[in-house]
């Protein structure tokens, strides 16, 4: 499935952080959230539900990828889709829960939800930079039975059975490129984890 995009795509040439990284970015600190100018969406991280982080993405000087604020320092200028950083796939129209879907009022149609790649079956989130890759129900789709994938793993194997579509790159799915930058954080308490054996 393939999305068409009849929206105004803001220039990203002016929007980019021109430090030109591209290897793996490390958090030293705790992340801390301002909840009057900070964005954040859930995103599952190895069978938790974390956050994502997008500082000052509720203030008027956010850079815009479409219809997301992703923060003021969200776009990274570096090329995408590598093989040296992690992947955050975004799965769109699988109807999941509010309490795990990004949705933007007024644009049901691009809801959708995150998982992110973290080495072996950490919740430690040490990178803030992430290739944004896309998925979407798949022949063997249905609405009724589904249930949102937990790690990349059980995506992968959604993906396989036809559940969910292969992987795609944003342009294959009709978006821009981007590479990402968001800090996670992720509850400290294994009571949110799944078994290893549902990952």
């Amino acid at each position: 499935m393939r999305m068409t995009l009849a929206l105004v795509f803001v220039s990203l040439a002016a929007c980019v952080d021109e430090s030109g990284s591209t290897d793996t970015e490390e958090v030293t600190t705790e992340i801390r959230i301002n909840p009057r100018t900070d964005g954040t969406e859930p995103g599952y991280v190895n069978g938790v539900l974390c956050t994502q982080v997008f500082p000052g993405a509720l203030t008027p000087q956010t850079q815009m990828y479409l219809i997301w604020a992703v923060g003021t320092n969200g776009i990274v200028n570096a090329p995408y889709n590598t093989p040296r950083r992690p992947n955050l796939y975004a799965v769109f129209g699988t109807g999941t829960p509010l309490f795990e879907t990004h949705h933007v009022a007024g644009q049901d149609q691009f809801d959708h939800y995150h998982v992110l790649e973290v080495p072996g079956n950490s919740h430690d989130v040490d990178n803030t930079t992430w290739d944004v890759l896309a998925l979407f129900p798949g022949p063997n789709f249905n609405a009724a039975t589904y249930r949102s994938a937990k790690s990349v793993r059980q995506l992968m194997a959604q993906s396989a059975a036809g559940i969910l579509s292969p992987v795609m790159t944003l342009p294959e799915a009709g978006f821009p490129e981007i590479v990402l930058r968001t800090p996670v954080t992720c509850p400290r308490d294994g009571d949110h984890a799944l078994p290893d054996a549902a990952l």
